[in-house]
């Protein structure tokens, strides 16, 4: 019953996915640019795309997250192999960001980057001529190192169609052309969609060519192809698989492109009408159940006003999930993590020797206290986001009660500090001090870095009682 209900409450699998990701790959240091033998260019953006003009070399850019697994994985092994580095240092500039972080948030943006590891390789002009999605080992690294490099030497650049583009050129060849390499650059097929099928006829846009492009280059619910799409989807029976879940994947993606765009904007206006299209599809998914649609509705709205720091909105959404997790039992969530790990324990005697241990150390941490992890997680985001909004004393003092529920949960360093940073907010300086102190303790004893809370630690000891 209560790991019954523990599903129903942590409906969040992005954060579980973002966890199990730091955690399975906790052993594994990430390569900076210090440590790795590919010459990772230092400077700015900017700065870069101006040394790559001056000297006359090709751009590789490496965007990851602190988060992301595989991409760990690649600066360990791919990134530190001799042959990679011979191919890659004398024709490429190479450059890394965090998608998360700084000017890497604007560069992901720039080139439609939601997957990570993203590898991009540009030409001296700055204009993107090939990409890579995904973990990438060496073998097959190296072969695409080797496609980029010919698509660099022989290909037109992508720039010079944006120029054709935006000189007027509305030739349904051309733009048909335009969006095809678009599609395979990774690139949002955005208004050139729509001004493609202003060039067709009423009798050819569902032809089958048509609709294989729409398919894959349909970016935004606010147009025309893709209520041409939708629509064709929605009246046909489901002949062709493949076509059919690409279609449903692109009208996806094209949601997820207006909710972010509403996000950025902080536009309501742009959120409702997001919503109304959102539910459309929902629609679309007859077998899907209802209760469900309604439940991952209100988490995207909850969503939606976090990212937002719209904190009353917010708080109609965030203080009943928050309610369903503190009815969770704590012991019971930790019976249910001891009776996983036993099992856990007891199944990696089945892999042979060899890979038993490495097993083992991957998914330690994750197993003992995967149940209640989670549950401390999504309560700590709400947490956060009250300390980083809430401007009254009785949102700050329930957002205590329910860091102390986390703490309950997982005594985490992390968990100790954003409750000692609401004692602050709130006042008690004395006792955030003490706990922040504890929290840098308990972080030492883990073998983890602890600059950050220092940091605050010593922000803290600056503020006047």
């Amino acid at each position: 019953m209560t790991r019954h209900l523990l599903y129903k409450c942590l409906p969040y699998i992005n954060n579980y996915v973002k966890y199990l990701s730091m955690v399975v790959f906790s052993t594994i240091k990430c390569a900076g640019a210090d440590s790795t033998t590919i010459n990772f260019y230092n400077g700015s953006y900017v700065e870069l795309i101006a040394k790559a003009k001056s000297d006359n070399k090709a751009i590789f850019i490496d965007i990851s997250t602190a988060w992301c697994g595989p991409c760990i994985r690649m600066n360990k092994e791919a990134f530190q192999a001799k042959s990679v580095v011979d191919q890659l240092n004398p024709i490429f500039l190479a450059y890394k960001v965090d998608a998360e972080k700084g000017e890497g948030i604007k560069i992901a943006k720039q080139f439609n980057v939601s997957s990570y590891p993203t590898l991009l390789f540009l030409n001296s002009s700055a204009s993107l001529m090939y990409r890579v999605v995904g973990y990438t080992n060496i073998s097959n690294l190296l072969n695409q190192i080797t496609v980029a490099t010919n698509a660099i030497k022989y290909s037109e650049p992508i720039s010079k169609w944006d120029d054709e583009y935006s000189s007027g050129n509305r030739n349904p060849i051309f733009l048909y052309n335009y969006l095809v390499k678009r599609e395979k650059l990774g690139l949002l097929g955005g208004e050139v969609v729509d001004e493609y099928i202003k060039t067709q006829q009423a009798d050819s846009i569902l032809s089958k060519h048509n609709l294989e492009l729409l398919s894959k280059t349909v970016s935004s619910s606010r147009t025309k192809a893709y209520d041409v799409l939708i629509n064709y989807i929605s009246k046909q029976p489901i002949e062709d698989k493949e076509f059919y879940n690409r279609s449903i994947l692109q009208l996806e993606n094209a949601l997820l492109n207006d909710r972010n765009e509403a996000i950025d904007k902080k536009n309501d206006v742009l959120f409702n009408k997001y919503i109304v299209r959102r539910k459309e599809l929902f629609d679309l998914y007859k077998e899907d159940n209802k209760s469900r649609q309604l439940k991952v509705i209100k988490f995207i709205k909850m969503n939606y006003y976090q990212k937002t720091n719209n904190l009353k909105y917010y708080k109609r959404f965030a203080i009943p999930f928050a309610e369903q997790i503190m009815r969770l039992n704590v012991d019971s969530l930790h019976k249910i993590d001891s009776v996983d790990f036993i099992r856990f324990k007891e199944e990696i005697y089945l892999p042979p020797d060899s890979i038993r241990k490495q097993t083992y150390d991957a998914h330690f941490y994750e197993r003992q206290h995967m149940h209640s992890e989670l549950a401390a997680y999504d309560l700590n985001e709400i947490i956060k986001t009250y300390l980083q909004n809430a401007k009254y004393r009785n949102d700050l003092e329930q957002a205590i009660i329910w860091s102390k529920r986390v703490i309950m949960l997982i005594p985490d360093p992390l968990y100790l500090s954003i409750n000692a940073q609401l004692l602050v907010k709130l006042g008690i300086l004395h006792k955030a001090i003490n706990l922040q102190k504890r929290a840098i303790t308990q972080a030492k004893a883990l073998g983890r870095d602890t600059k950050e809370l220092e940091r605050d630690l010593k922000i803290m000891r600056s503020r006047k009682p």
